[in-house]
Order: structure tokens, then C-alpha cells, then sequence
């Protein structure tokens, strides 16, 4: 069992954790119907490629659905930059998706 420092502060629990790094978590909800045969391998391939280079850590995650979603579990400046990564992945589809 783990226990961590913790303080009561105004009645709220405070609990310190010691060396917790936060890892980015990106999960894809994608519409397979709108993609070709083996499109969500080829998205996963090509996100991986592109995201791994940048954050070695980061846990990606893509689920076939019936709209298209994306969420991006990070801090704020690591999210919009991985937004952008991703946006820039998707433009340049043409090259790497529909070949």
C-alpha cells in the first residue's frame, strides 16, 4: 500500500504526490465509414509517427464509432500543440491516407 502526505486545509483533503509526471493521452473516436479499407491502421501508423517524435510517452487511442471525435488528455500548452500536430496530420491526408 501507498500513502502520500496529505493535509486537511479549510476542511478539503490536500494530498502531495512526490515525482508524478503527467502523460498525454489522445483517444480518437473515428467514423470507419468514411474512410478506406484499412484507413484506421494507416491513421493510427501515421499518428504514431507523428506524435511519438514530439511525445515519446504519449498513450494514443483509436475506436471505430459513428461521428468523429477527438480528446487530447494534457496540459494546456502540450494539448494545443498536439491539436495543431494532429490538424496538420489530417491536411496533409491526401498524401499519406488516399494513396
Amino acid at each position: 500500500m501507498i500513502y502520500f502526505p496529505y493535509i486537511l486545509y479549510k476542511n478539503v483533503l490536500v494530498i502531495y504526490t512526490v515525482n508524478c509526471e503527467v502523460i498525454m493521452r489522445i483517444e480518437m473516436i473515428l467514423n470507419s465509414a468514411l474512410l478506406p479499407k484499412n484507413g484506421t491502421a494507416l491513421i493510427q501508423q501515421e499518428m504514431e509517427c507523428r506524435v511519438w517524435q514530439r511525445y515519446p510517452d504519449a498513450r494514443i487511442r483509436l475506436r471505430k464509432g459513428t461521428s468523429n471525435h477527438l480528446e487530447i488528455y494534457a496540459p494546456k500548452n502540450d494539448k494545443e500543440a498536439a491539436n495543431k500536430l494532429i490538424e496538420e496530420m489530417f491536411n496533409d491526408a491526401e498524401e499519406w491516407l488516399y494513396v
